[in-house]
């Protein structure tokens, strides 16, 4: 199906599959999935204990939490609901790690993995993805917290050299922690926040670009959101 691009402000026609016009979309750019109400195949929304973390701009988000926060996660292929609104295409709802009281610790992922390929830089690290998280209680405060660090460089066939310059890639932190104050037996306040610095090195690095016309993009994402939770009754919460 074509769509004129008068009518929408942007590419000239863009293709649909299935009789529900929105529901699959294929090579559809930005403006015109926006104008026609619809979502790009590469958008979809990100709520963290039911704060939306998504790009207005991009219709993505960068977040990405350590593992050891995520309690659960859901997926919503059509996201109509009385509880998420003005949501356009698919959903991804991540519920946090709450501390449980008791001390624990651990770090995980602190091997770097070396380039084996001679091409591009024999033994330099390609990838390194160290983690550690802490949990326990300060009074009547139960708090969990993670940090991940994150390093990965991509070679770039005809451009990276054998001394292993220049590379794409991205090095940056994330970190998440969770309070939660149990004030009574059928209240608690929560309060969590996330910083997630990150650059992006020879952004756009490819043999028909070169080096001098690859920036490097430097990006600081912070969250933070506050939760009551009271207990009407036993099947009944009210946030």
């Amino acid at each position: 199906m074509s769509i004129p691009s008068e009518a929408l402000g942007g590419p000239k026609s863009f293709s649909v599959s299935g009789p529900s016009l929105g529901t699959q979309m294929w090579g559809c750019g930005l403006r015109s999935s926006k104008a026609a109400g619809f979502a790009a195949g590469t958008e979809s929304s990100l709520w963290v204990d039911g704060f939306d973390v998504t790009d207005p701009v991009s219709g993505t988000t960068p977040i990405d939490l350590p593992n050891e926060s995520v309690k659960g996660m859901a997926v919503v292929r059509d996201p109509v609901s009385a509880t998420f609104n003005n949501v356009v295409g698919s959903m991804a709802s991540i519920e946090t790690t709450a501390g449980t009281g008791d001390f624990r610790f651990g770090v995980q992922g602190f091997i770097p993995r070396p380039q084996l390929n001679r091409q591009y830089g024999l033994g330099r690290i390609e990838a390194f993805f160290p983690r550690a998280y802490v949990g326990g209680r300060a009074g009547i405060a139960r708090y969990f917290s993670s940090i991940e660090g994150n390093f990965e460089r991509i070679p770039i066939p005809g451009v990276t050299s054998q001394s292993g310059s220049p590379a794409s890639g991205t090095t940056g932190l994330v970190s998440f922690t969770r309070v939660d104050f149990d004030l009574s037996p059928r209240n608690t306040l929560t309060v969590e926040g996330m910083v997630a610095p990150s650059t992006q090195n020879y952004s756009g690095l490819s043999p028909l670009q070169r080096p001098s016309a690859a920036p490097d993009i430097h990006v600081l994402d912070v969250f933070g959101g506050v939760i009551e939770r009271i207990t009407v009754a036993p099947s009944q919460l009210l946030t």
